[in-house]
């Protein structure tokens, strides 16, 4: 078969050259063109992936490492928090002690916040864990200082500077905890404390009611820390309540000397015969200012209420019934004996002294005819507001019902102050308030008091504490002092007022502590910063 071919052409002929000419290189060209393209699209998505994960990275170490910062500010915190629980407050003085801290610290130093802590300033601390790495210190500063006569109290400002840094990054973080830091030194008002018990067991006494959950140190109203709970090993409640007494019958007696009969009618404006005051209700008499309340013998009962803009007192004891209605602000007094005869004078200073024991104290209602009787009620007043008072007894006082402040506000079943002023002092001193002779200094909460009792008050005992009856909660709302706590079974609940805790507090109508000592009195977060 004769085979076939196609003509020439010029085209075919510059093929058969194995030459195009005029359009030399255009696929070769486009080929590397589309190439490059592609790479430098990769290569670009490949750059933003590595840059998206490197800044991703970036951004997850940071937030680590503000977290490694925040964690050495909270170790700051909870090694300042671990040494303030392994002392044991109140710390005990020598008087010399004393006079140095109260120096340095009127001189702005922290000399008192290293002898509370018991160690050197700055705190600091430090921790590795998983490649994080931080650390804290924390310096202090003083921002008040409030001097008095036995004792002194002062603030500090407590900053933890923190660094926190992932072993992996060069970088670190720093970040500060601001901390408020009260502290008290010297022969301090005993209502200061919370929770005190002082005496031959009191640091174990403290630990079983503590551990066993009997006794709850509630945080205050304030939302600051709860109480540091304070036990010493040696009574700090004092043998002699001589400084009220003086107070209250307006004179001066002067140590080692004692009260004498005579002085004590005196004060009282009873005839100036070497005989014993009989048993009654009297008033400290002053050409200056009122004096306070005496009462002579054991009373059976003692009833406060509040009402009307004025306080009313009754006593019952065996020779009959005295009742009190008095107003500070209008600065008049109304007063009626066994007799029913009323007599007027002047608001006396509102502290009492009981030369014997209490067989039933509380809060009552006012009847028509002006008398009270005592009432299971927490919606009774039994302290008029604006009102400080004080009861000093020589024995034992026993509580039948709530002791509630007027113009409280109710929130949970708690009540809560309105009124900075009114205060409510209560101390069984175990002493002879004339003759000096020993007597059972003890508050009791009787067994038949209502089951949930609310005591608006600071309790000072100098032998002990004891509720009876197992079906009780009693809630402390102020403070407890005492050389023991018997519970038998109740539950207390003490709520601080940080009235008394603060270090501005004066401490008027609290006995002081028998020997100078130092403690933390308050401590609150204030904020963080970072840096």
């Amino acid at each position: 078969m004769p085979s076939k071919s196609w003509p020439e052409t010029p085209c075919s002929e510059k093929c058969a050259d194995g030459r195009i000419t005029g359009r030399t290189g255009s696929i070769t060209m486009g080929v590397v063109f589309a190439s490059f393209l592609i790479s430098t699209l990769g290569l670009g998505l490949c750059l933003l992936t590595w840059t998206y994960r490197q800044w991703s990275a970036y951004k997850s170490d940071a937030v680590l490492i503000r977290e490694a910062a925040e964690n050495g500010a909270r170790a700051g915190q909870a090694a300042l928090d671990e040494i303030l629980a392994g002392r044991p407050f109140p710390l005990i003085l020598a008087e010399g002690e004393y006079e140095a801290l109260r120096a340095a610290t009127l001189a702005g130093e922290t000399d008192a916040v290293a002898a509370a802590l018991g160690t050197g300033l700055p705190l600091t601390a430090a921790e590795t864990a998983g490649g994080w790495e931080w650390s804290s210190e924390t310096e202090f500063r003083a921002v008040r200082v409030a001097d008095s006569e036995s004792f002194f109290g002062a603030a500090f400002a407590a900053t933890i500077e923190a660094r926190g840094r992932l072993s992996r990054r060069p970088q670190n973080k720093r970040t500060a905890l601001d901390l408020g830091l009260s502290l008290m030194a010297g022969r301090v008002p005993l209502s200061s404390f919370p929770f005190l018990l002082a005496g031959e067991n009191g640091p174990e006494n403290a630990a079983a009611l503590l551990a066993e959950g009997r006794v709850v140190l509630a945080p205050p109203e304030s939302g600051s820390a709860s109480p540091l709970p304070a036990a010493a090993g040696l009574p700090l409640i004092p043998a002699d309540p001589e400084p009220l007494v003086a107070e209250a019958l307006r004179i001066k007696i002067f140590s080692p000397d004692k009260l004498t009969v005579l002085q004590l009618r005196r004060a009282l404006g009873l005839p100036l015969v070497d005989e014993p005051v009989p048993d009654g209700v009297y008033l400290a008499v002053s050409e200056a200012v009122p004096g306070g309340i005496f009462i002579q013998g054991d009373v059976d009962e003692m009833i406060l209420a509040a009402g009307d803009g004025r306080q009313h007192l009754q006593v019952r004891l065996e020779e009959g019934l005295w009742r009190m209605i008095f107003s500070p602000a209008e600065d008049v007094l109304e007063m009626t004996g066994p007799d029913g005869i009323p007599s007027l004078g002047r608001a006396p200073l509102p502290v009492v002294l009981i030369n014997g024991s209490v067989a039933s104290l509380g809060g009552g209602l006012i009847e028509t005819d002006g008398t009270l009787s005592l009432t299971d009620s927490p919606d009774a007043p039994s302290l008029l507001a604006g009102l400080s008072l004080t009861l000093v007894s020589a024995g034992e006082i026993v509580i039948s019902t709530h002791l509630i402040q007027d113009g409280v506000r109710w929130k949970d079943g708690i009540p809560y102050l309105k009124d900075a002023s009114t205060q409510l002092f209560i101390y069984a001193s175990g002493r002879d308030l004339v003759t000096g002779a020993r007597a059972d200094g003890r508050i009791r909460v009787a067994a038949e008091a209502p089951a949930g009792l609310h005591l608006q008050a600071s309790l000072t005992a100098r032998d002990g504490v004891r509720l009876e009856g197992t079906r009780h909660e009693v809630t402390v709302s102020g403070g407890l002092q005492a050389s023991c706590l018997e519970t038998a079974g109740a539950l207390l609940t003490i709520r601080p007022d940080d009235r008394l805790t603060s270090d501005l507090a004066d401490g008027a109508g609290s006995p002081r502590a028998a020997v100078p000592v130092l403690f933390i009195s308050g401590r609150e977060i204030l904020q963080w910063t970072d840096r």
